[in-house]
């Protein structure tokens, strides 16, 4: 099966046969406000690898119904807001294909967390939004298999698919705030201990090859529901005393001569 520019098509329920169908699709990406992230992470990554996408962000507050008219696909990020409901009339009734993504589990949000549970318990309107667009989307994506054991009996069809962290670009930008942190430390150098140099330069750079296999093994656990904060971080501190050692291989002298005098 294949995903379809039009209702008359089916959704296809396979990762490969959604990324196959997905050029030459006009998308519109309903979001919240402040969840830039979420976007970043599971669609504007995603989209930039699939080739030719023409796609806009919109905000649920701010979309008219008829804007949706003429799109290819329309999806719903995280859809709890009272907008979704109309939206996905207008979806209905223009045959503009919709689909839902979530990457949280708010199914068992309510229940297990306290601070969720205002917002996601049977009656409460996010919740009850929420799971009416799990019950009337084309099709439902997630990102763990986890997730999607808890939204099939709710949804027509689930579609799992890896997350589309780029790895590259937080170890671009943690080398670049390392630098960033020698060229601060000149004009402060009493925060030398927050940034994490000294005097004697940055500490020691990890060595590479324990470094690369620490990558490769995140890279393969964020597909599951496995939490690896610890292991994060040191893969990204990496890149970030990689930073330090570059910067200050090129303005050490000039420090050492700074404080020296």
């Amino acid at each position: 099966m294949r995903l379809f520019r039009r209702r008359q098509r089916s959704l296809s329920a396979s990762a490969e046969g959604f990324r196959g169908d997905l050029p030459g699709l006009e998308i519109t990406l309903l979001s919240g406000p402040d969840e830039a992230h979420h976007n970043q992470l599971f669609f504007y990554n995603f989209f930039d690898r699939q080739g030719v996408l023409t796609w806009r962000t919109l905000l649920y507050e701010r979309c008219r119904p008829e804007d949706l008219d003429g799109c290819g696909l329309a999806i719903f990020s995280r859809p709890r807001f009272p907008e979704v409901p109309a939206l996905l009339d207008r979806c209905r009734d223009a045959g503009v294909p919709a689909l839902v993504m979530i990457d949280d589990n708010w199914i068992a949000a309510g229940q297990e967390f306290a601070h969720f549970e205002r917002l996601f318990t049977p009656g409460r309107p996010a919740f009850e939004v929420f799971l009416d667009s799990l019950r009337r989307a084309d099709a439902v994506l997630v990102f763990n298999p986890v997730l999607e054991a808890e939204v099939r009996p709710w949804a027509r069809r689930v579609i799992r698919l890896p997350p589309n962290i780029d790895l590259a670009r937080f170890a671009a930008r943690q080398e670049k705030a390392g630098y960033c942190a020698v060229v601060f430390y000149r004009l402060h150098p009493e925060l030398g201990s927050f940034l994490g140099v000294g005097s004697g330069g940055p500490p020691p750079l990890p060595p590479e090859v324990p470094q690369r296999r620490k990558e490769r093994l995140v890279r393969a656990l964020q597909n599951w529901p496995v939490g690896i904060p610890r292991m994060w971080e040191d893969v990204l501190r990496y890149h970030y005393i990689k930073g330090l050692h570059r910067a200050w291989s090129e303005m050490g002298a000039e420090l050492e001569k700074g404080e020296s005098s």
